[in-house]
């Protein structure tokens, strides 16, 4: 595998374009202008990922919710409603479980 920097965490259920990416953290503070990445386990095709615009923590469940650019939402809900219609990789950009990596400090 290639090497991406300090793990993050892993992408927890209900992340989606709409929602943002939401991750349970290894206690790494993240912040606006940060660099990151979702590893899908699969080198040679797209990855989601990108400077973050917007996090927050949900105190419900301890999670971090990441929102990226406009334009980073924009490509993710285009693949992931191209891979619903089983066209592209068939997968989600941000699949449940996921590794998330920090790729570039702000």
């Amino acid at each position: 595998p290639r090497h991406r920097g300090v793990h993050v965490g892993r992408v927890e259920p209900g992340s989606s374009w709409k929602n943002g990416l939401i991750i349970s953290t290894n206690d790494i503070d993240l912040k606006l202008g940060d660099g990151l990445v979702v590893d899908r386990g699969m080198a040679q095709e797209k990855e989601l990922g990108g400077a973050i615009f917007i996090v927050e923590k949900d105190k419900q469940t301890g999670h971090t919710i990441i929102m990226f650019s406009r334009d980073t939402h924009k490509d993710w809900k285009k693949h992931d409603e191209m891979a619903r219609k089983g066209l592209l990789d068939g997968k989600p950009l941000a699949i449940v479980d996921a590794h998330v990596w920090k790729s570039h400090d702000a």
